[in-house]
């Protein structure tokens, strides 16, 4: 399981290494945690990278030496192979960190506070474990972003999803297809075998010539129903 909203092809040019320390929240403790700061002129970025996943958040000085996050730029990763145990506990501590518990590291060169406040990350963690318990899937089949592995759970079954999309239309000034339908493939892998995600999206009410050119093709939270089809690669 995974998550980034880290900018492509961002660039650091200067690293500082801060050793190792333990994250603790309540009775959830990660032990042996290797921390470093990532810095460029408009960034500082504290990496954590431990035995059952990684981390990443912004932080922003108070002072010289004081650092705290900023809730804005986050990365996180799951290690593979985790046992069941372990891998709830990982989606526990995560959880009551996005819901505002504060971890305070020391460091020889910096004190660091971290609280961090994301319904959104929140909401994704309590769906992957309504979706692991409820799943035949194990720790290790759970690949991929939040999304896929929501899809994958998904395809289970034969009932369509209502949602919500963005996308952004090419060539706009063009567009002339009111009834507008899309589709995505994922390829997966399920219990050892390859698969073809397809996602169908069709949106809910036509789209319209005069909006797309209004919103100059960036469509927004338009209401859509996805139906999905998984094809076994070979077949």
């Amino acid at each position: 399981m995974k998550y980034n909203n880290l900018f492509n092809g961002i660039g650091f040019n200067e690293e500082i290494s801060l050793g190792v320390t333990d994250l603790k929240i309540e009775n959830l403790k990660f032990r042996n945690s290797f921390c470093k700061i990532y810095k460029n002129s408009n960034l500082i970025l504290l990496d954590i990278v431990g035995k059952e996943f990684k981390l990443g958040l912004e932080l922003k000085k108070l002072t010289k030496r004081d650092l705290v996050s900023t809730g804005n730029i986050l990365y996180y990763e799951m290690e593979e192979n985790l046992s069941r145990e372990r891998f709830l506990e990982v989606l526990e501590f995560l959880k009551k960190l996005f819901a505002g518990e504060i971890i305070n590291l020391k460091f020889s060169k910096f004190k660091i506070k971290l609280q961090i406040s994301n319904p959104i990350e929140i909401m994704k963690i309590k769906l992957t474990e309504e979706l692991f318990e409820n799943s035949h899937l194990k720790v290790e089949e759970l690949k991929g972003s939040f999304y896929e592995v929501f899809l994958m759970t998904k395809s289970e079954g034969k009932e369509s999803l209502n949602t919500w999309v963005n996308f952004n239309l090419e060539n706009y000034e063009n567009y002339s297809q009111e009834n507008l339908e899309l589709s995505r493939i994922y390829k997966m892998e399920i219990q050892g075998k390859e698969y073809n995600l397809i996602e169908k999206i069709k949106l809910e009410e036509p789209l319209t010539k005069e909006k797309v050119l209004e919103v100059q093709g960036k469509i927004r939270r338009e209401k859509a129903i996805i139906e999905l089809e998984t094809v076994e690669m070979g077949k």
